[in-house]
């Protein structure tokens, strides 16, 4: 297979890989140099950046006394469970990987 830089996107560097494969074989090729290429960042602890936007809030209302702590409360537990979520899914997707990877190495 072929690399070639292809442009410079927003947030990125863009690269082009191409390479010849049966149709047949395709899809799980396809598949199979994706999950080395994001191995392959990731061990060299090269990160992928993504898009970030500054959200201005032109107006708060303010809360009525006893709802601010509720509210507040709210929040912490939702940031909570949000975080927890996150870093199972990272897990999980983790283990799939590292699963796919030794299962289906080319």
């Amino acid at each position: 297979f072929n690399v070639f830089f292809n442009n410079f996107g927003d947030n990125s560097v863009d690269l082009l890989v191409a390479f010849w494969v049966l149709v047949e074989e395709r899809i799980s090729f396809v598949y199979k140099v994706k999950e080395v290429i994001y191995n392959t960042l990731q061990q060299n602890n090269i990160e992928i950046p993504f898009p970030q936007r500054d959200v201005y809030i032109r107006k708060i209302s303010t809360p009525t006394r006893g709802q601010e702590d509720k509210r507040t409360k709210g929040q912490e537990d939702k940031r909570t469970r949000e975080r927890e979520d996150k870093r199972t899914r990272k897990q999980e997707n983790k283990k799939i990987i590292t699963t796919l990877y030794n299962t289906h190495r080319f």
